[in-house]
């Protein structure tokens, strides 16, 4: 597989991932006669964010391992390579809000909201700025 192809669909799987990451509070916050409590249901949340972070650096990977950047936008890059970063933060975040009994648990579920708004915005331009 040549390194374009591999870049692109690993740039879109990891797009995807974190659309579904996204979807999942929303989905499961409503369960009726759900019988395990809210934070254990959200197991498939918890891996959908690793494996978008995972399959968005190998996107990376693949993108400055081919040497080959003319044509593509550096704000584009440089987009992508800030939200890799934020996409780190936003794991962290979470990993705190995995705890049932962490006492800030409104304000990190604010600040979660808002780097998850921060990330897609930023994945929206760099595909704006380096579609093919």
């Amino acid at each position: 597989m040549n390194d374009y192809l591999q870049c692109a669909l690993s740039g879109w799987a990891g797009a995807l991932l974190f659309g579904s990451g996204v979807a999942m509070p929303y989905l499961f916050q409503r369960s009726p006669g759900a019988k395990l409590p809210y934070l254990r249901r959200m197991w498939p949340h918890y891996w959908l964010g690793y494996l978008a972070f995972f399959f968005s650096l190998g996107h990376a990977w693949f993108a400055m391992r081919s040497g080959n950047m003319r044509g593509m936008n550096l704000s584009g890059v440089w987009i992508t390579t800030v939200a890799l970063v934020v996409i780190l933060w936003q794991i962290s975040v979470g990993l705190l809000l995995r705890d049932p009994a962490q006492s800030k648990r409104h304000a990190l579920r604010r600040l979660h909201l808002w780097t998850m708004a921060l990330v897609a915005g930023l994945i929206v331009v760099h595909v704006v700025l380096n579609r093919p």
